[in-house]
């Protein structure tokens, strides 16, 4: 028990020292992200100092089971590559500029559109791919705009931070923990709505408050916009699919077909697709191989090591005492308020993967309760410091290189006023729905 103690306290703590301070390893010309090195060293110990046992655990990992964390990350890729292939195809940056060309003027007007397309996108994406294709888009337009970039930029991260809780693919916590205990997509949509609703009200309400200042001030940079049509041959075939994928999943349950599956066979599809439109267009080419570049493939050995250390902590019983603490009244605010807290001191992600082990120990009764409420917490908790979220670490680092001035104690301010009375509000929906 000690053991197991010690070397996921390590771990934790290591992650967190590299998520902050060491972002980025270099070797020569190739570099890659930290984050993940800790908990996959502290996974490995667990391995092979015996602390955990390796069969069980192979059995649980590749058990035919919703908890089985590579059909998560199958779902989870299968999505993002359809969303990066639309990205590489330049479909969302021509909405941002429509949206940006046709409220250029009018910053109340222009804050507005880019919080709807923003949301929009989130719902029926991800939360993270649009907060990195947006992010530099935002940047560059206001200070060449000469106007404040930091009502764009709070409002870009917040609303890819609520609306992803609407749907089971808005955020990869999300398909962590509702396929982890086979919620369906519709079954998820229907508890969701709502709490994602009051989300979104509550934090737009808060921003035009917070901005009202900076968003009267005149637009005085002249924009060219780039007048470039869609090449619909490289947009359409993904976008069809991620409509096709979305109507499939939403129709699982009934169809009795697993999530994963769906996803697979569609990502699959739009992948073959790209490979052979390669050999006759460049263009494809170098969009299939842009996409492939960019899919996050730290989050294997991230999600897999982080699985390992929940399950010493699930084997050890740990998960089962912090699942007795939370169990008493209001589950709702409790399982909300501490996840929100938690994924601002471990990330949502590890927080996310180790829950779901504590709400396997709880009673049925409050499951149901348990499980949304987390994932409420997953979602809002990333915009109360830069720690919440992976993606709020690149969204820092992005900004940081175009030169803008927005610090970690700025970010945790500002997110502190918006994030505790969206969690409150969003939590109180998910009282009316369950």
């Amino acid at each position: 028990m000690a053991g197991l103690i010690t070397i996921v306290s390590l771990a934790v703590i290591g992650m967190f020292i590299c998520i902050i301070f060491f972002p980025k390893a270099h070797i020569g010309k190739f570099s890659f992200s930290t984050f993940y090195l800790s908990p996959l060293i502290g996974a490995l110990c667990l391995l092979v100092f015996q602390i955990i046992d390796p069969g069980a655990l192979w059995s649980k990992m590749t058990a035919s089971s919703t908890i089985n964390p590579i059909y998560i990350l199958v779902l989870f890729f299968s999505m993002t590559l359809i969303s990066i292939l639309l990205d590489e195809a330049g479909f969302f940056h021509y909405l941002a500029e429509k949206t940006a060309s046709k409220n250029y003027l009018n910053q109340n007007g222009l804050f507005l559109s880019f919080y709807i397309l923003i949301s929009i996108l989130t719902v029926f994406t991800s939360n993270d791919i649009i907060i990195l294709t947006f992010t530099p888009f935002i940047i560059s337009f206001c200070l060449k705009s000469r106007i404040d970039p930091r009502p764009y930029l709070v409002s870009e991260f917040v609303a890819a931070n609520t609306w992803s809780i609407i749907l089971i693919i808005g955020n990869p916590t999300n398909i962590y923990l509702a396929s982890s205990f086979d919620i369906s997509f519709f079954s998820y949509f229907k508890v969701m709505w709502l709490p994602a609703l009051l989300a979104g009200l509550v934090s737009f309400t808060i921003m035009r408050i917070m901005f009202a200042k900076s968003l009267k001030v005149q637009v005085s940079g002249i924009i060219k916009y780039s007048d470039k049509p869609l090449n619909l041959k490289l947009v359409l075939p993904p976008l069809i699919v991620l409509i096709i994928c979305i109507s499939l999943m939403a129709a699982s349950s009934f169809l009795n077909f697993s999530m994963w599956m769906v996803s697979l066979i569609c990502g699959g599809t739009i992948l073959l697709y790209y490979i052979v439109y390669s050999f006759i267009s460049k263009d494809a080419q170098g969009i299939l191989f842009r996409a492939i570049k960019r899919l996050p493939y730290e989050l294997i050995p991230f999600v897999l090591s982080m699985f390992i250390l929940s399950y010493g902590l699930e084997t050890y019983g740990i998960a089962g005492k912090l699942a007795s603490l939370l169990a008493d009244t209001d589950p709702i605010f409790r399982y909300g308020l501490t996840s929100f807290v938690t994924c601002n001191i471990v990330n949502n992600i590890p927080m996310s993967v180790f829950y779901t082990s504590v709400i396997a120990s709880a009673s049925q009764a409050i499951k149901a309760q348990a499980i949304y409420a987390s994932i409420i917490g997953s979602n809002i908790g990333a915009f109360l410091s830069p720690i919440g979220a992976l993606a709020g670490i690149m969204w820092m680092s992005i900004i940081k290189n175009y030169g803008y001035d927005y610090s970690f104690g700025k970010f945790t301010r500002d997110g502190a006023i918006i994030s505790i009375p969206t969690i409150l509000a969003s939590l109180a929906g998910l009282l009316v729905t369950l």
